[in-house]
């Protein structure tokens, strides 16, 4: 894992999710950016052509896509106040790093926090955290659903006039990945505009030591086209060893610090996946809808698959298993061997 540093000195799923719209959940909630060991952020000494990200801003959003589609009513919109602090040591402009803090927080957003970290790449302010849990709830039982919770939220700024001096507006886009039975992709439209300085008196901002961006996780070399096998394995009633394939479509993506890697699994008209890799392993865990028993009452099923990715760049292939587990008027449990084998880019 990249470990250089630079000092700065300042089944159709079931479930409904808590903050189900685009914009809450665009804000869900995320483990403050700040450390035990952050230091003061001085105001910016250095002049780089779009670095210079401080002052008040009015924030201004919209939700634009849910799973890739416009929302069904009317698209919900957000507002918020954000005094901004930046520096770029060392005259460097890919080391530049800002610190947001919003005028009213209430620290269970993304959005809406006192500290949040972006660093300026290739032009833009880019920020990548993970999201914390803001629950999901199965629509059978009322109950949490049982699984961990993995959240990626990304916020992407680019300065519209990139020129020296504080940045008067920014635009640009915010997504939400998250996995498990409350499984969405959300899209927003974010749009920031200087409102003035920073406040006199305002207190010096902390940032903690911000790491380069990791970029050689593991989980990354999983990506391209692959073929998924698929065994039944075991189960009562079950055709023992029947076989299916299906092409599908991967992406990775992480966190800026590595600590969250989530893949996108894409399955054509059987619809989307997404994978949490932990400790070396890609594991996927989430309940389908209440089903039918063969002869009377009702079942609740919880998938779980893991899958293993073998060494290679990009991954060669993966093997794992799947389990569904029935809960309810006919329990039981079935298991199908999968395999997943790289056929291209």
């Amino acid at each position: 894992m990249n470990s250089s540093r630079h000092q700065l000195t300042f089944g159709r799923r079931l479930g409904t999710c808590a903050a189900a719209t685009a914009f809450v959940v665009t804000g869900v909630g995320c483990s403050d950016d700040s450390g035990s060991e952050a230091k003061p952020v001085s105001p910016s000494t250095t002049v780089v052509a779009g670095s210079d990200f401080s002052g008040t801003y009015s924030v201004q959003g919209v939700n634009r896509l849910i799973d890739g589609k416009p929302p069904a009513e009317q698209p919900e919109t957000f507002s918020l106040t954000w005094i901004v602090q930046s520096k770029c040591p060392g005259n460097n402009a890919n080391e530049c790093v800002a610190v947001a803090q919003s005028s009213t927080p209430d620290n269970k957003t993304n959005l809406n926090r006192d500290h949040m970290e972006f660093v300026f790449t290739d032009g833009a302010w880019l920020r990548s955290v993970t999201a914390a849990d803001v629950g999901c709830t199965l629509n059978t039982t009322g109950k949490p659903a049982d699984e961990k919770w993995a959240a990626i939220h990304t916020t992407r700024l680019t300065p519209d006039d990139p020129a020296a001096g504080p940045v008067a507006k920014l635009s640009g886009t915010i997504d939400v990945l998250r996995g498990g039975t409350c499984q969405r992709k959300l899209q927003s439209d974010i749009t920031l505009t200087r409102t003035g300085d920073v406040p006199a008196g305002t207190a010096p901002l902390t940032v903690t030591d911000t790491a380069a961006a990791v970029t050689d996780s593991p989980a990354l070399q999983w990506h391209g086209r692959y073929e998924e096998t698929r065994v039944v394995a075991s189960g009562p009633g079950q055709p023992i060893g029947k076989r299916s394939t299906l092409e599908i479509r991967v992406t990775t993506q992480c966190t800026r610090d590595g600590s969250l890697c989530l893949a996108t699994v894409d399955r054509g008209d059987a619809g989307y996946g997404v994978f949490a890799y932990r400790d070396g392993t890609f594991e996927r865990k989430y309940s389908a809808e209440r089903q039918n028993c063969p002869v009377a009452g009702t079942v609740d099923s919880i998938i779980t698959i893991e899958v293993t990715p073998d060494a290679g760049s990009p991954t060669p292939s993966l093997h794992g298993l799947s389990t569904t587990d029935y809960q309810g008027d006919c329990p039981g449990m079935t298991t199908a061997d999968l395999t997943y084998k790289r056929i291209g880019d």
